[in-house]
């Protein structure tokens, strides 16, 4: 049998990931040949390969079935269906590959509230959940509120709001209090719960000691604005939360946003943090609360090692999606087995027409990390063909080493979601004109 040598990609794995493979050639043989058929039996077991509920069970004549959802005309497009493929993809691929805990980021509009109620039926189904909290903004609650009890089943008034409306943060707890059950030496609610993100900031101790199945978070990249006050100790009450859930083995947290981070890669990595370590050690968030910055010293060791490899590995040294992607590039056109160095050093050297002039240049290797994207987008300017592949790899490199550890997001276009629904749109705001040169067409 011939060897094989395995070469792992700048956005295959980390070195945390490899440094555990052993370099050594070996042959391929019948012994490897059956420990491949044993993982693929394995593999059939997996409880999250198929999903439990179908497409029938998300459609209009499974209404008064426990999952079935009435069809609403003014919403979805596809007659008869309330659940759109993408929909379905993304709520069996958050359970298959991130094992439902991540964050589902698909982009606004696309129903990210019932991809998170499809993974929730699912997780129902498998008998996985007895409790449940909700954490939303509350300019949502009550969208939240009518989808899960009326579209999804869960039966009009199932959900317990916090707090009323009537009430004091004192009574509430009190109230709250009321819901909680000791069971098998841990305190467990006997109602799902459904509560704003401020809301659940006053939540006493007693409360972040309550064991819960599943805890989902919308809009959750605002985790990471732990210095703004309606944020300030959101992450540390829900590591407390996920620290009762991993000693009862009960893994499961919806995280959900449409836009993951604001370009600042330092920022995320609480957040990427959070979800890695399945909701991480609370003493890494206990500052939060006192609005304190990180200082190196006061994180634990597990935190620090993520810290380390996140920066180091995982953004390559940037602290911004832009300086990753100019990282990237330069990965992809400058060393000696790129493909494209050949054609870059010509177009380097043929910058200066003169030819005494062109051999006066600084050496193409010495150049500064500006001047090697400065030659790089005029390069990719003038050949496209490579730039379309250059800038897939580099999206494919961010995509598959930043995020995809972390969450779901369908590939599928905005439009091809939303129907190819399009628009024509006149620019009066910055261009003011009298008349009209033509039409855009706006692909929602």
């Amino acid at each position: 049998m011939a060897g094989y040598k395995l070469t792992f990609t700048d956005s295959a794995f980390n070195a945390g990931d490899v440094s555990g493979i052993t370099k050594t050639w070996k042959n391929f043989t019948p012994t490897v040949k059956n420990a491949n058929q044993t993982i693929r039996s394995l593999d059939r077991y997996d409880d999250f390969a198929t999903m439990k509920l179908n497409a029938s069970h998300y459609r209009a004549e499974s209404a008064d079935s426990t999952y079935g959802i009435p069809f609403d005309r003014n919403i979805h497009t596809d007659a008869g269906t309330v659940i759109t493929e993408h929909q379905y993809s993304a709520a069996h691929a958050f359970l298959q590959k991130l094992r439902g805990f991540g964050l589902l980021a698909d982009v606004v509009g696309s129903g990210k509230t019932f991809e998170a109620c499809t993974v929730l039926s699912e997780l129902a189904a498998r008998g996985a959940v007895s409790s449940l909290l909700l954490i939303v903004p509350r300019q949502v609650l009550s969208e939240w509120v009518k989808v899960l009890e009326n579209r999804f089943g869960l039966g009009e008034g199932a959900l317990f709001r916090y707090p009323d409306s009537s009430a004091t943060d004192e009574t509430s707890n009190e109230e709250l209090e009321t819901l909680l059950t000791m069971k098998d030496g841990v305190l467990c609610p006997t109602r799902p719960i459904i509560v704003a993100m401020e809301d659940f900031l006053k939540w006493n101790d007693n409360m972040t000691r309550c064991l819960f199945d599943v805890v989902v978070v919308d809009e959750a990249h605002h985790l990471c604005d732990h210095n703004k006050d309606e944020y300030a100790g959101a992450m540390y009450k829900l590591s407390l939360l996920m620290d009762v859930k991993r000693k009862h083995n009960k893994p499961y947290c919806l995280l959900l946003s449409a836009t993951p981070h604001s370009g600042d890669l330092e920022k995320m990595f609480r957040l990427w943090y959070f979800i890695r370590c399945k909701g991480g050690d609370p003493r890494d968030f206990k500052g939060d609360e006192l609005n304190m910055d990180d200082a190196a010293g006061k994180h634990t060791a597990k935190y620090e090692k993520e810290l380390a490899c996140y920066r180091n590995e995982i953004c390559r040294g940037a602290k911004t999606v832009f300086d990753f992607i100019n990282k990237a590039k330069i990965g992809e056109m400058f060393p000696e087995n790129s493909p494209y160095r050949a054609d870059l050093i010509r177009y380097y050297k043929s910058r200066e027409t003169e030819p005494a002039k062109a051999a006066a240049l600084p050496d193409f290797d010495a150049l500064t990390e500006m001047q090697k994207i400065d030659l790089i987008n005029d390069f990719l300017e003038e050949h496209h063909e490579i730039r379309d592949v250059v800038l897939k790899n580099v999206a494919n490199a961010y995509h598959n080493g930043v995020m995809r550890s972390i969450m779901i997001r369908s590939a599928k276009s905005a439009s091809s979601r939303l129907g190819g629904r399009s628009k024509n749109a006149r620019n009066v705001l910055f261009f003011p004109s009298p008349v009209l040169d033509g039409t855009v067409d706006l692909t929602l």
